[in-house]
């Protein structure tokens, strides 16, 4: 993000009322807010499109329930993974007994 300062300005005391009085230094103040309300537009989309990409980050990760389910798929196939080696082991050591008979 792009942060832009101002110079600072002195502060121009307004003149008391009175009827007829003008105020010094209004045109500056309200050219000065203005350029302030643009500078503040400007920090606001930057914000949004900051939001933007942090939504779609948050988005694309995986939810509660898709953590849940990758962890019933990696126990069964843990399972699985074990009673194939039980079971190849099992049958091996039985035809290995069966040949020395």
């Amino acid at each position: 993000m792009q942060e832009m300062r101002l110079p600072k300005e002195p502060e121009l005391p307004l003149k008391g009322g009175g009827g007829g009085g003008i105020y010094d230094g209004m045109e500056n103040r309200v050219a000065r807010l203005e350029v302030l309300v643009d500078v503040t537009r400007d920090d606001l989309k930057d914000i949004k499109s900051d939001l933007k990409l942090v939504v779609d980050k948050i988005n694309q990760l995986p939810s509660k329930s898709d953590l849940n389910t990758w962890k019933w798929q990696w126990v069964a196939t843990a399972i699985a993974v074990v009673t194939l080696t039980v079971g190849g082991i099992t049958g091996g050591l039985a035809l290995i007994a069966s040949q020395a008979n």
